[in-house]
């Protein structure tokens, strides 16, 4: 089964917030948070979602998997990619996600991350 990818919309930012928490809780225990639920739910819902393009990855409905990127000189950045640990080595961290406009996203880019089992890299 393929996720559907989309924008997010406001509605979104309650399981945005959960995607990120409960994805640096299976993945980087050693490095709590430096903020509450309570706290990362009010940033998703007042700092991430206006300021910059958010997508989900949505299986039957639920948000899987987040999106977050911003755009400065003319180069996009991802700001924020997450995978809920059950999705985790399905593909979904390199799939595109739509853009702002719900188009696919027309500039390359690049991503380097550390994962538990050593370094990936992706274009």
């Amino acid at each position: 089964m393929q996720p559907l990818l989309r924008k997010a919309v406001n509605d979104d930012a309650s399981a945005v917030a959960e995607v990120i928490i409960s994805s640096r809780k299976a993945f980087i225990p050693y490095a709590p948070m430096a903020h509450s639920a309570v706290e990362t739910h009010h940033w998703v819902r007042n700092i991430l979602m206006p300021s910059c393009r958010v997508s989900v990855a949505c299986m039957a409905e639920a948000v899987v998997g987040i999106l977050a990127t911003s755009e400065a000189k003319g180069i996009s950045w991802i700001d924020q990619l997450y995978v809920l640990p059950g999705f985790v080595g399905q593909g979904m961290g390199l799939r595109r996600f739509p853009g702002p406009s719900g188009s696919i996203h027309s500039r390359p880019m690049q991503a380097h991350a550390a994962s538990t089992s050593g370094t990936a890299s992706a274009r």
